[in-house]
């Protein structure tokens, strides 16, 4: 009650002060205390101490989406940040059915790509997102998981010049010699 009492009165200091944005952000930290009492109350556990980000990370861990989703939009979480935190959370606890469905759920605001990151990181479902990616990502996805000669084929199709030496840098510290001379004939051809 004490702290509560003194970011009201810090509130009043910075207004007359004509501060206002300490006294937005001071009164953003009474919600959030406000906010960390109340999920004590309500859910249990130890919430006084985390910030949002971990408020958030703890809520969607204990299976508490609508608390989340009602935690962003009180506080204003970016959509981008908030799809990445729920992707992050989702993989870490390898629920890949809850993954499955958030993926599905709408218009994905951070794209496949970041599914595929953190699939590669958890060594799961890779292919399955890599083939949801756009055409604008295909080429970063396919060299993510390591399918360099699909990436080559699409690019020397194209004969895209960019695309070829980046495929070719990645290749150069391979053992396939025939995958990197096909680029650099593709390459030279891109260049006529």
């Amino acid at each position: 009650m004490l702290q509560k009492s003194g970011l009201r009165t810090a509130t009043n200091v910075f207004y007359k002060a004509k501060n206002e944005f300490a006294a937005k952000a001071t009164e953003d930290q009474m919600q959030l205390l406000w906010l960390r009492r109340s999920l004590e109350y309500k859910l249990g556990g130890q919430f006084l101490h985390l910030s949002l980000h971990d408020i958030f990370t703890a809520l969607i861990l204990g299976g508490c989406n609508k608390h989340a989703e009602q935690l962003a939009r009180d506080f204003c979480i970016p959509v981008k940040r908030l799809w990445w935190l729920k992707l992050t959370v989702l993989a870490d606890l390898e629920d890949w059915e809850d993954l499955e469905k958030f993926s599905k759920s709408k218009k994905l605001p951070i794209g496949y790509l970041p599914f595929v990151e953190i699939c590669m990181k958890q060594h799961n479902k890779i292919k399955k997102y890599a083939s949801r990616v756009g055409p604008e990502q295909k080429l970063k996805t396919l060299l993510l998981i390591g399918d360099v000669a699909q990436v080559a084929d699409e690019a020397i199709e194209h004969l895209n010049e960019a695309e070829l030496s980046l495929i070719l840098s990645h290749c150069m510290g391979a053992t396939d010699g025939a995958m990197a001379d096909k680029i650099q004939q593709a390459s030279a051809q891109a260049q006529k």
